[in-house]
Protein backbone atom coordinates (compact mmCIF):
# COMPACT_ATOMS: atom_id res chain seq x y z
CA UNK A 1 0.00 0.00 0.00
CA UNK A 2 2.80 2.71 0.69
CA UNK A 3 4.66 1.30 -2.46
CA UNK A 4 1.32 2.05 -4.32
CA UNK A 5 1.29 5.59 -2.37
CA UNK A 6 4.67 6.68 -3.42
CA UNK A 7 4.82 6.03 -6.81
CA UNK A 8 1.09 8.14 -6.89
CA UNK A 9 3.08 11.01 -5.85
CA UNK A 10 6.21 9.96 -8.10
CA UNK A 11 3.58 10.12 -10.87
CA UNK A 12 1.83 13.71 -10.03
CA UNK A 13 5.36 14.78 -9.15
CA UNK A 14 6.43 14.18 -12.88
CA UNK A 15 3.61 14.83 -14.21
CA UNK A 16 3.63 18.68 -11.97
CA UNK A 17 7.42 19.07 -13.51
CA UNK A 18 6.58 18.04 -17.25
CA UNK A 19 3.47 20.48 -17.05
CA UNK A 20 5.61 23.17 -15.58
CA UNK A 21 8.43 22.40 -18.85
CA UNK A 22 5.49 22.62 -21.15
CA UNK A 23 3.70 25.78 -20.02
CA UNK A 24 8.11 27.53 -20.15
CA UNK A 25 8.40 26.51 -24.13
CA UNK A 26 4.08 28.23 -24.12
CA UNK A 27 5.23 31.58 -23.09
CA UNK A 28 7.60 32.26 -26.14
CA UNK A 29 5.03 31.00 -28.22
CA UNK A 30 2.50 33.37 -26.52
CA UNK A 31 4.49 36.29 -26.77
CA UNK A 32 5.70 36.02 -30.31
CA UNK A 33 1.95 35.48 -31.42
CA UNK A 34 0.18 38.10 -29.74
CA UNK A 35 3.20 40.65 -30.32
CA UNK A 36 2.71 39.72 -34.18
CA UNK A 37 -0.79 41.35 -34.30
CA UNK A 38 0.25 45.06 -32.53
CA UNK A 39 1.35 47.86 -34.34
CA UNK A 40 4.82 49.29 -32.90
CA UNK A 41 3.68 51.50 -30.57
CA UNK A 42 1.15 48.77 -29.20
CA UNK A 43 4.08 47.00 -28.57
CA UNK A 44 6.08 49.65 -26.26
CA UNK A 45 2.77 50.39 -24.36
CA UNK A 46 2.22 46.96 -23.35
CA UNK A 47 4.37 43.97 -24.28
CA UNK A 48 2.31 41.61 -22.74
CA UNK A 49 -1.19 42.50 -22.89
CA UNK A 50 -3.67 42.36 -25.33
CA UNK A 51 -3.61 44.44 -28.26
CA UNK A 52 -5.37 47.60 -28.52
CA UNK A 53 -6.82 46.75 -32.21
CA UNK A 54 -5.76 43.34 -33.68
CA UNK A 55 -4.04 44.22 -36.81
CA UNK A 56 -2.14 41.92 -39.72
CA UNK A 57 -0.32 45.40 -40.86
CA UNK A 58 2.75 43.61 -39.02
CA UNK A 59 2.70 40.25 -41.68
CA UNK A 60 2.46 42.82 -44.70
CA UNK A 61 5.41 44.61 -43.63
CA UNK A 62 7.68 41.80 -42.85
CA UNK A 63 7.17 40.56 -46.56
CA UNK A 64 9.10 43.72 -47.25
CA UNK A 65 11.70 43.38 -45.01
CA UNK A 66 15.63 42.85 -45.88
CA UNK A 67 18.52 40.88 -45.13
CA UNK A 68 21.17 42.19 -47.47
CA UNK A 69 19.37 41.40 -50.75
CA UNK A 70 17.42 39.08 -49.82
CA UNK A 71 13.76 39.15 -48.96
CA UNK A 72 11.94 36.74 -46.53
CA UNK A 73 9.89 35.24 -49.89
CA UNK A 74 13.48 34.82 -51.12
CA UNK A 75 14.23 33.25 -47.59
CA UNK A 76 10.86 30.34 -47.27
CA UNK A 77 12.18 29.92 -51.65
CA UNK A 78 15.56 29.16 -50.20
CA UNK A 79 14.55 27.13 -47.10
CA UNK A 80 12.22 24.74 -49.25
CA UNK A 81 14.86 24.01 -51.67
CA UNK A 82 17.59 23.40 -48.87
CA UNK A 83 15.06 21.53 -46.77
CA UNK A 84 13.31 19.28 -49.99
CA UNK A 85 17.16 19.07 -51.69
CA UNK A 86 19.00 17.97 -48.28
CA UNK A 87 15.75 15.44 -47.49
CA UNK A 88 15.96 13.65 -50.93
CA UNK A 89 19.23 13.02 -51.16
CA UNK A 90 19.51 12.02 -47.40
CA UNK A 91 16.46 9.86 -47.58
CA UNK A 92 17.63 8.46 -50.82
CA UNK A 93 21.41 7.83 -49.68
CA UNK A 94 19.97 6.21 -46.38
CA UNK A 95 17.29 3.80 -47.79
CA UNK A 96 19.77 1.87 -50.36
CA UNK A 97 22.67 1.71 -47.69
CA UNK A 98 20.42 0.65 -44.86
CA UNK A 99 18.63 -2.26 -47.20
CA UNK A 100 21.45 -3.38 -49.08
CA UNK A 101 23.14 -3.95 -45.33
CA UNK A 102 19.89 -5.30 -43.50
CA UNK A 103 18.99 -7.65 -47.02
CA UNK A 104 22.22 -8.83 -48.47
CA UNK A 105 25.24 -11.14 -47.41
CA UNK A 106 28.68 -10.01 -47.94
CA UNK A 107 32.38 -9.30 -46.73
CA UNK A 108 32.76 -6.50 -44.86
CA UNK A 109 28.90 -6.20 -43.86
CA UNK A 110 28.97 -6.54 -40.61
CA UNK A 111 32.32 -3.89 -40.60
CA UNK A 112 30.00 -1.36 -42.25
CA UNK A 113 27.22 -1.53 -39.73
CA UNK A 114 29.60 -1.10 -36.86
CA UNK A 115 31.20 1.84 -38.07
CA UNK A 116 27.53 3.27 -38.72
CA UNK A 117 26.79 2.65 -35.42
CA UNK A 118 30.71 4.27 -34.24
CA UNK A 119 30.15 6.97 -36.47
CA UNK A 120 27.11 8.57 -33.79
CA UNK A 121 29.73 9.24 -31.35
CA UNK A 122 32.00 11.69 -32.64
CA UNK A 123 30.47 15.25 -33.40
CA UNK A 124 30.29 16.10 -36.95
CA UNK A 125 31.00 19.66 -36.64
CA UNK A 126 34.77 17.65 -35.95
CA UNK A 127 35.44 17.72 -39.21
CA UNK A 128 34.03 21.09 -39.86
CA UNK A 129 37.07 22.88 -40.85
CA UNK A 130 38.18 20.21 -43.81
CA UNK A 131 34.89 20.16 -44.73
CA UNK A 132 34.92 23.69 -45.49
CA UNK A 133 38.09 23.88 -47.22
CA UNK A 134 36.88 20.89 -49.29
CA UNK A 135 33.85 22.70 -50.31
CA UNK A 136 35.38 25.62 -50.77
CA UNK A 137 38.33 23.75 -53.36
CA UNK A 138 35.81 22.28 -55.41
CA UNK A 139 33.89 25.71 -55.45
CA UNK A 140 30.68 24.48 -54.25
CA UNK A 141 30.03 27.54 -51.44
CA UNK A 142 27.25 29.75 -51.96
CA UNK A 143 25.80 26.83 -54.62
CA UNK A 144 23.26 24.35 -54.52
CA UNK A 145 25.97 21.83 -54.78
CA UNK A 146 26.25 21.89 -51.02
CA UNK A 147 23.43 19.85 -50.54
CA UNK A 148 26.25 16.72 -51.72
CA UNK A 149 27.00 17.25 -47.51
CA UNK A 150 23.70 15.54 -46.72
CA UNK A 151 24.48 12.43 -48.82
CA UNK A 152 26.02 10.40 -45.59
CA UNK A 153 23.85 7.58 -45.15
CA UNK A 154 24.39 6.89 -41.53
CA UNK A 155 23.36 8.52 -38.35
CA UNK A 156 20.12 7.92 -36.51
CA UNK A 157 17.91 7.38 -39.18
CA UNK A 158 19.80 4.92 -40.62
CA UNK A 159 19.55 2.63 -37.75
CA UNK A 160 15.46 3.04 -37.63
CA UNK A 161 15.38 2.04 -41.92
CA UNK A 162 18.25 -0.74 -40.86
CA UNK A 163 15.67 -1.70 -38.06
CA UNK A 164 12.66 -1.93 -40.10
CA UNK A 165 14.60 -3.23 -43.12
CA UNK A 166 15.61 -6.77 -40.99
CA UNK A 167 11.85 -6.96 -39.43
CA UNK A 168 10.50 -6.66 -43.22
CA UNK A 169 9.90 -10.79 -43.85
CA UNK A 170 12.32 -12.24 -46.54
CA UNK A 171 9.79 -14.38 -48.35
CA UNK A 172 8.24 -11.21 -50.14
CA UNK A 173 11.67 -10.57 -52.03
CA UNK A 174 11.84 -14.36 -52.58
CA UNK A 175 8.49 -14.56 -54.08
CA UNK A 176 8.86 -11.33 -56.36
CA UNK A 177 12.30 -13.05 -57.51
CA UNK A 178 9.96 -16.36 -58.25
CA UNK A 179 7.83 -13.77 -60.38
CA UNK A 180 10.90 -12.47 -62.44
CA UNK A 181 11.08 -9.54 -60.26
CA UNK A 182 14.53 -7.86 -60.08
CA UNK A 183 16.61 -6.07 -57.09
CA UNK A 184 15.28 -2.77 -58.14
CA UNK A 185 12.10 -3.67 -58.19
CA UNK A 186 11.44 -5.64 -55.10
CA UNK A 187 13.11 -2.82 -53.43
CA UNK A 188 10.76 -0.02 -54.59
CA UNK A 189 7.87 -1.24 -55.30
CA UNK A 190 7.38 -3.92 -52.56
CA UNK A 191 10.10 -2.99 -49.75
CA UNK A 192 10.40 0.23 -49.61
CA UNK A 193 6.02 1.04 -49.08
CA UNK A 194 6.23 -1.48 -46.25
CA UNK A 195 8.77 0.79 -44.28
CA UNK A 196 6.44 3.73 -45.42
CA UNK A 197 5.85 4.63 -41.17
CA UNK A 198 9.74 4.63 -40.83
CA UNK A 199 10.38 6.50 -44.10
CA UNK A 200 7.61 8.82 -43.26
CA UNK A 201 9.52 9.39 -39.74
CA UNK A 202 12.87 9.90 -41.22
CA UNK A 203 11.59 12.46 -43.88
CA UNK A 204 9.82 14.51 -41.45
CA UNK A 205 13.17 14.48 -39.06
CA UNK A 206 15.21 15.77 -42.34
CA UNK A 207 13.12 18.28 -43.45
CA UNK A 208 12.35 20.01 -39.83
CA UNK A 209 16.41 19.85 -39.59
CA UNK A 210 17.34 21.05 -42.96
CA UNK A 211 14.75 23.64 -42.25
CA UNK A 212 15.85 24.99 -38.86
CA UNK A 213 19.63 24.20 -39.54
CA UNK A 214 21.30 27.57 -38.89
CA UNK A 215 25.44 26.18 -39.06
CA UNK A 216 25.07 24.71 -43.10
CA UNK A 217 23.85 27.79 -44.55
CA UNK A 218 25.48 30.59 -42.16
CA UNK A 219 28.73 28.48 -43.31
CA UNK A 220 28.17 27.38 -47.15
CA UNK A 221 25.45 29.59 -48.64
CA UNK A 222 26.43 33.50 -46.37
CA UNK A 223 25.08 35.12 -49.72
CA UNK A 224 21.66 33.37 -50.26
CA UNK A 225 20.05 33.60 -46.75
CA UNK A 226 17.59 30.91 -45.68
CA UNK A 227 14.76 31.78 -42.78
CA UNK A 228 17.86 30.40 -40.01
CA UNK A 229 20.05 32.73 -41.29
CA UNK A 230 17.76 35.59 -42.39
CA UNK A 231 15.87 35.70 -39.46
CA UNK A 232 18.87 36.37 -37.19
CA UNK A 233 19.69 39.31 -39.46
CA UNK A 234 16.07 40.57 -38.52
CA UNK A 235 16.76 40.36 -35.42
CA UNK A 236 19.42 42.52 -35.30
CA UNK A 237 17.80 44.78 -37.72
CA UNK A 238 14.79 45.16 -35.12
CA UNK A 239 17.11 46.05 -32.51
CA UNK A 240 18.25 49.08 -34.35
CA UNK A 241 14.95 49.94 -36.10
CA UNK A 242 12.17 48.92 -33.11
CA UNK A 243 10.58 46.44 -36.01
CA UNK A 244 10.01 43.93 -33.63
CA UNK A 245 6.62 43.22 -34.34
CA UNK A 246 7.58 42.40 -38.05
CA UNK A 247 10.22 40.52 -37.16
CA UNK A 248 7.54 38.12 -34.71
CA UNK A 249 5.64 37.88 -38.31
CA UNK A 250 8.47 37.29 -39.83
CA UNK A 251 9.09 34.46 -37.03
CA UNK A 252 5.19 33.03 -37.61
CA UNK A 253 5.41 32.64 -41.08
CA UNK A 254 8.88 30.75 -41.22
CA UNK A 255 7.05 28.44 -38.48
CA UNK A 256 3.73 27.84 -40.15
CA UNK A 257 5.28 25.21 -42.43
CA UNK A 258 6.76 22.56 -40.19
CA UNK A 259 3.25 23.48 -38.41
CA UNK A 260 1.34 22.52 -41.19
CA UNK A 261 4.14 19.52 -41.89
CA UNK A 262 3.10 18.12 -38.56
CA UNK A 263 -0.63 18.30 -38.39
CA UNK A 264 -0.29 16.41 -41.87
CA UNK A 265 1.98 13.60 -41.11
CA UNK A 266 1.24 13.59 -37.42
CA UNK A 267 -0.28 10.18 -37.60
CA UNK A 268 2.59 8.76 -39.66
CA UNK A 269 5.18 10.04 -36.89
CA UNK A 270 2.91 8.53 -33.68
CA UNK A 271 1.84 5.05 -35.59
CA UNK A 272 5.44 4.78 -36.48
CA UNK A 273 4.99 1.19 -36.77
CA UNK A 274 5.52 -1.43 -39.58
CA UNK A 275 2.51 -2.57 -41.24
CA UNK A 276 1.77 -5.39 -43.70
CA UNK A 277 5.28 -7.17 -42.69
CA UNK A 278 5.90 -10.42 -40.93
CA UNK A 279 9.29 -10.41 -38.92
CA UNK A 280 11.71 -12.14 -40.60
Amino acid sequence: MKESKAVKIFLWVSFAMFMLYILSLTIPLYYMILNSFKTNGDYVDNRWGLPSVFTLQSFAKAFTMRAGETTLPMMLLNSVLLSVGATVISVTSISVTAYTLARFRFTGRNLLVVVAISAMAFPSLGGGAATYKLMVNLGLVNTWGILLMFGGPFGFSFLIMYAYFKGVSKTYAEAARLDGAGEFLIFFRIILPMTKAALGVIIFMGIVGSWNDYYTPYMYLPEMKTLATGLQAFSITASTTGAYTQMFAAMIIGTAPMVILFVCMHKTIINNTVTGGLKG
